[in-house]
């Protein structure tokens, strides 16, 4: 027989587990700097990455037409002899999402990461004709 106070307490748990889970994801969220630009056929998004390396970015856009790059951020192998007297970069995973715009093309994505800045642009598709019957 189960005892009703572990039904409450297990509850509780997972409720903690995935309230810290989120806030874990909510701080990699607000921590990663970006820009969005519209230009006449594209979309631009300019994300700070300082310390990340290019394969450890992921670029996805999902079926809900929503735009997310995340990866991880590694501390540096620590060495010998060495010993920190401060330590404030972050360090661990990150993650943006962007709603895309409507006539944004998410089959056509590029992206560049340069001096830590990474650069993803998506092409805009073209506009509907309208056809007009006389």
């Amino acid at each position: 027989m189960r005892n009703k106070y572990g039904i409450v307490w297990n509850s509780l748990l997972l409720f903690c587990k995935s309230f810290w889970t989120y806030a874990g994801d909510v701080r990699a969220m607000v921590a990663t700097d970006a820009d969005v630009k519209e230009y006449p056929n594209r979309y631009v998004f300019v994300i700070d990455m300082p310390g990340v390396k290019a394969e450890d970015i992921k670029v996805e856009v999902k079926e809900d037409n929503v735009l997310i790059i995340s990866g991880y951020r590694k501390r540096e192998e620590e060495r010998e002899g060495v010993e920190y007297l401060r330590m404030e970069r972050r360090i661990g995973k990150f993650m943006r999402r962007f709603p895309l715009p409507d006539d944004a093309n998410s089959h056509v994505i590029s992206f560049m990461d340069q001096n830590g800045v990474l650069t993803v642009t998506i092409k805009k598709l073209p506009p509907p004709i309208d056809f007009k019957f006389d």
